[in-house]
């Protein structure tokens, strides 16, 4: 079985209304990790649902995702990026950009969680640590 020893960590900073995520994927195995580039924020772009975003109230409300979910067959060798051992992946996204925020702003939550396919088959899911923000009213 493969060392799956990987850490994702999640930081956001709010500017008025932009929410800007930055993302890193650790690997603190023996080997290398590979992550599915559409998986990794690469450029800034998201093309499917990669965090998952709610208000902080009880019960929490999801914020909606609305950015583009493209279909595409199954991961082959050239859709991967390796992070090698001791070494980091790290990117930046606007989520104002892809999640509909409600106009009224409000205290959020966002989490990265996706389901990463590995060369061999086996999905491994990475979740970063939850990240609380607030998000203002537009003036």
């Amino acid at each position: 079985m493969p060392d799956h020893a990987t850490v994702v960590k999640l930081e956001v900073a709010v500017r008025g209304r932009e929410v800007t995520a930055t993302l890193m994927i650790l690997n603190h195995g023996q080997d290398g990790f590979a992550v599915e580039k559409f998986n990794t924020c690469a450029g800034g772009k998201m093309d499917k649902e990669l965090f998952e975003v709610t208000t902080a109230a009880t019960p929490p409300k999801e914020v909606p995702y609305v950015g583009p979910t493209a279909k595409r067959p199954p991961s082959g060798p050239g859709d991967y990026v390796t992070v090698a051992p001791g070494k980091s992946l790290s990117a930046t996204v606007r989520l104002d950009q892809y999640y509909a925020f409600p106009p009224e702003g409000g205290t959020f939550v966002a989490r990265y969680s996706v389901y990463n396919a590995m060369p061999d088959g086996e999905l491994v899911q990475l979740v970063s640590n939850p990240v609380t923000f607030q998000v203002e009213k537009p003036n």
